[in-house]
């Protein structure tokens, strides 16, 4: 059961001011969600495989490769500044 402390407690974690009544609510609320799932640790799942997802994914594979549509110089051609098929950038790092 979560008490009117723990739930001050955690409030104050989360920088949340709340009146009394949503401290009582949050406190039924949470209590409940401990009681789900403390029903949950209940069921046997010995023969269950743990999962990412339910569903069947099949990962995608793409060929990595380098495939110019245009030519370099027109990509380049709208850059402040560029050299050697590479964008120059300002220097952000000291």
């Amino acid at each position: 059961m979560i008490d009117e402390m723990i739930v001050r407690k955690v409030s104050k974690l989360a920088a949340l001011a709340l009146t009394e009544e949503e401290s009582r609510s949050l406190q039924k609320d949470l209590s409940r969600i401990l009681e789900f799932v403390s029903a949950l640790e209940k069921v046997n799942t010995d023969d269950v495989l743990p999962l990412v997802t339910p569903m069947d994914l099949e990962m995608v594979v793409c060929n990595d490769t380098i495939d110019w549509d245009e030519k370099p110089e027109s990509i380049f051609a709208n850059a402040p500044a560029h050299k050697d098929h590479l964008f120059l950038v300002p220097k952000v790092v000291e």
